[in-house]
Formats: structure tokens, C-alpha cells, sequence
């Protein structure tokens, strides 16, 4: 795995964790790259991550790290997002 390529994206899991979310676009996916989409909330927008392993390496990690999984128009996610753009957890990037 590429370590370098995956810290541009170790926000995701770590300090603006509660700025994304997964969405699960087919359960029935052998490996995360398909299973899930990532949402960045901020700006409800999907983010294309183009490397299929770098992506699943992400979606796994945001999983372990507990980022939240679910419809982006969910209730409970819009309000743990806001709740932590409140709080300064998110940052005002898009």
C-alpha cells in the first residue's frame, strides 16, 4: 500500500472524520472499493478517489476509525456534522 498517496487523504478518519460519511451503494460487494461511496458533508459532495486499492485502504480505515455510515440526508448524520462543525471539528474546506 502506499502510505505516502494515503496521508493526503488521513483526514477522512482523523480530524474532519465527522465531515464524511459512507454511503453503502451495494452490500453484496466483494471489497470496500465497491461497497461504499465517501461523502464529503461539508460541500455534500461525492469524493473520487481514482485508485481502487488506495480507496478501499480508505474506506476501510474510516470504517475502523467509526466515521459514520449511512445516507448523507440522514438526520442523525447531518446532526453529528453539525454538532462537530460547532465544535470546530470540521474545517470550512470543501
Amino acid at each position: 500500500m502506499d502510505e505516502e498517496a494515503l496521508k493526503g487523504f488521513e483526514s477522512f478518519w482523523s480530524t474532519d472524520r465527522y465531515c464524511y460519511t459512507l454511503e453503502e451503494i451495494d452490500a453484496s460487494a466483494p471489497d470496500f472499493a465497491d461497497r461504499y461511496i465517501v461523502v464529503d458533508l461539508r460541500g455534500n459532495c461525492m469524493v473520487i478517489i481514482e485508485s481502487r486499492a488506495i480507496k478501499a485502504e480508505v474506506v476501510r480505515r474510516m470504517l475502523d476509525a467509526g466515521v459514520l455510515v449511512g445516507d448523507r440526508f440522514d438526520p442523525k448524520i447531518r446532526k453529528a456534522f453539525m454538532r462537530a462543525r460547532l465544535k470546530g471539528a470540521c474545517s470550512d474546506q470543501s
